[in-house]
């Protein structure tokens, strides 16, 4: 059974009701799910995690809400090899962006495909889908090694 961390940002009802949307789709798929909001989140619950999936919204001028500070600090200094990330926003392509330009030193395996959480028709796939691709990845990574 893989093991999923979820951590998102902000903390509010609807980050939670699309999060919680989220976990029913990795449920599916008969994984673990932790899932943290970006404030108590620590580096052991990423590190114990097979498949790390972070969304932020936006906040001002900032890609990534500031909630994700202190994860953000810590992963310029950590080595997640043989782990799988998906990133989801809830509105802007430059969250994505800049979640993968924060995880870009940390050897970890990026989903290609972002997902807007809130704006579904923006996708070409579904959330499921886009979970099924996830876990794919990481499954076809761990076999090559």
């Amino acid at each position: 059974m893989l093991s999923v961390i979820i951590i998102y940002a902000p903390e509010n009802q609807s980050a939670i009701n699309s999060i919680n949307t989220l976990k029913t789709a990795f449920e599916t798929e008969e994984c673990e799910i932790n899932v943290k909001s970006a404030a108590s989140a620590i580096i052991p619950d990423m590190t114990a995690a097979d498949i790390i999936i972070l969304g932020s919204m936006p906040k001002g001028k900032m890609p990534v809400h500031p909630d994700f500070k202190e994860i953000t600090r810590a992963l310029q200094g950590i080595n997640l090899a043989g782990k799988t990330a998906g990133i989801f926003t809830f509105e802007s392509i430059n969250t994505i962006n800049a979640f993968r330009e924060i995880l870009h030193d940390s050897h970890i395996t990026i989903c290609d495909e972002g997902f807007f959480i809130n704006k579904e028709n923006n996708n070409s796939f579904t959330k499921a889908d886009w979970v099924k691709k996830i876990i794919s990845l990481h499954k076809e990574r761990s076999i090559h090694e």
